[in-house]
């Protein structure tokens, strides 16, 4: 026998959407040599953000001079972003091989 009733329409909650005023999160369409930007290129560390994900949700949820702390830092990929848009940062994290990561990417070259 066949069910003939029709689940409710439920709302999918705000933080399940996949856009944030009009950027699309998934960054599905990017290639990842553009989505993978500047320093965060210098590895092919998998546990990485996409630079440009964490650059809109600093550039949406805080401002200029806000100070960030990173409680699992990973490669430094939100120190790297915050620095670039003049947030002090700081980041913990456990792994050693993982702050040489962030240590290299966060120096000056020019």
């Amino acid at each position: 026998m066949q069910n003939t009733k029709t689940m409710p329409q439920m709302k999918i909650p705000a933080v399940f959407e996949t856009s944030l005023n009009g950027v699309d999160l998934s960054f599905a369409n990017i290639h990842e040599y553009e989505r993978t930007k500047h320093v965060h290129r210098l590895h092919p560390y998998l546990g990485k953000f996409i630079p440009q994900l964490v650059e809109v949700f600093l550039k949406h949820y805080f401002k200029k001079g806000d100070f960030i702390l990173d409680p699992f830092m990973g490669s430094g990929t939100t120190l790297i972003e915050a620095n670039l848009l003049g947030m002090p940062s700081a980041g913990i994290e456990i792994s050693e091989f993982n702050c040489l990561i962030a240590e290299v990417k966060d120096k000056k070259y020019d």
